[in-house]
């Protein structure tokens, strides 16, 4: 079995005991055990759904990142960082945060569009040995990859794909590979083929995820809205096959009920009724690329900022205390994360 999974694992039945000594008697030993670093806005797609690339701003440089996670690394044991953007590829100083990562023993990964996924860029990542890498794919048609990415590169992220299993397997590397599908009305016909692919590579499996009906800051824009106007009856038929698929091995990383839900997603109906206390706050961090830190992504709530301030000091605040205490209690209703059972859990952990 991974090491990296057992000690990632561990790390966080820690955390689990401590969000419980929270919730039942006040006392805070919380950590968070994921950190989501969103390292730039930059990306070398246009897509239509996305506001991140349509943004302008700053970028930290490598050498305030690794000072942070230096800050909160011998306090919280197993850390896993996981960098997105914009494309994480496009940051030039990137590899100095990876290699430190390597270093200081963080467990890390990225998301990427894989169009920078080239064959440099493959090796240099693999052999820094990391935890994940999670490669964004949703359609096998060139033509409705540039309707919902806004370019032309499939081809390119294909052959990507080819090299790094090739890489993969003549290295040994544990690394988890993942696809990250979104579903809309552009590719629904094709959401199968995808977990058919995932199998092929021998990837870990694939997560679908509707298109979200809302950005940070601000309403979806409109370039994306006809992109939620699925066929009913197609979404049907394609649920009730990813879920056979699912039954029959396939590695959907989706839970069942999760997948039943879309119907009432794209109708705009909340799927989740926020009954019990909501734990991300207790063990995830989310750091925007200027530097700001939040407790959640979508309660933009900052408690600092990484270029000026400590990042231990900001978790030990009284601000970050006092916002804990307010997200355990939220009642948003949060329908586009994608859930997960303690079934699907397992059979991640059996197959690392």
């Amino acid at each position: 079995m991974n090491l990296k999974v057992i000690k990632l694992g561990l790390s966080t039945f820690r955390s689990i005991i401590a969000n419980n000594i929270y919730l039942k008697l006040g006392v805070d030993f919380t950590y968070p055990v994921h950190v989501y670093v969103q390292i730039n806005s930059k990306c070398n797609s246009k897509c239509k759904m996305c506001k991140i690339w349509r943004e302008d701003t700053n970028e930290l440089p490598a050498s305030i990142w690794i000072k942070a996670l230096k800050e909160i690394r011998p306090h919280i044991g197993n850390l896993k960082v996981s960098f997105t953007g914009g494309e994480v590829l496009l940051k030039k100083d990137i590899f100095e945060m990876f290699e430190a990562c390597n270093k200081e023993n963080i467990l890390f990964g990225m998301t990427t569009n894989g169009i920078l996924l080239n064959k440099t860029n493959i090796e240099r990542f693999l052999d820094l040995d990391p935890f994940n890498l999670n490669i964004s794919l949703d359609t096998f048609d060139p033509d409705t990859y540039f309707n919902i990415r806004g370019v032309r590169s499939l081809e390119k992220v294909l052959a990507n794909i080819d090299y790094l299993v090739e890489y993969r397997k003549k290295i040994n590397s544990r690394v988890i590979i993942n696809l990250k599908t979104m579903v809309c009305r552009e590719n629904l016909h094709e959401l199968d083929k995808i977990a058919e692919y995932a199998r092929k590579k021998n990837f870990v499996g694939v997560t679908y995820q509707p298109l979200v009906k809302e950005t940070r800051e601000r309403e979806t824009n409109d370039e994306s809205e006809e992109m939620f106007n699925v066929d009913k009856k197609d979404l049907f038929y394609m649920i009730d096959k990813l879920i056979d698929m699912k039954r029959n091995g396939y590695d959907i990383l989706n839970s069942e009920a999760n997948i039943r839900r879309w119907p009432d997603y794209f109708d705009g109906t909340i799927v989740i009724d926020r009954t019990n206390p909501c734990l991300v706050p207790l063990r995830n961090l989310y750091i925007f690329p200027e530097g700001d830190v939040q407790l959640c992504d979508y309660i933009h709530t900052k408690v600092g900022n990484i270029a000026h301030e400590n990042l231990r000091t900001i978790l030990d605040s009284e601000r970050t205390a006092k916002l804990k205490k307010e997200l355990v209690c939220c009642k948003r209703s949060c329908v586009y994360c994608v859930q997960r059972t303690i079934k699907d859990y397992i059979t991640l952990l059996l197959k690392f």
